[in-house]
């Protein structure tokens, strides 16, 4: 079983291949950190959404308020 130490960034990487070339570990490295950036923008997007569903329903929960006690 032979290791590869990938290292970018700063950052080092132990690849372990059996029957793969050296630069799987590069590509594999480099499909991970996609994956880890898709999912910082898409937490970020769901922090989004949930303060936009908030503030709706805050609004929301106002108006219909402010509009129970025009009635009484």
């Amino acid at each position: 079983m032979a290791g590869a130490v990938v290292s970018e960034g700063g950052e080092e990487r132990r690849c372990i291949h059996l029957a793969y070339p050296r630069w799987s570990c590069h590509i594999l490295y480099g499909r991970e950190r996609v994956v880890k950036s898709v999912g910082w923008f898409s937490f970020f997007y769901l922090f989004l959404f949930g303060v936009f569903c908030i503030l709706y329903h805050l609004f929301y929960f106002i108006f219909f308020f402010s509009r129970l006690l025009d009635l009484v």
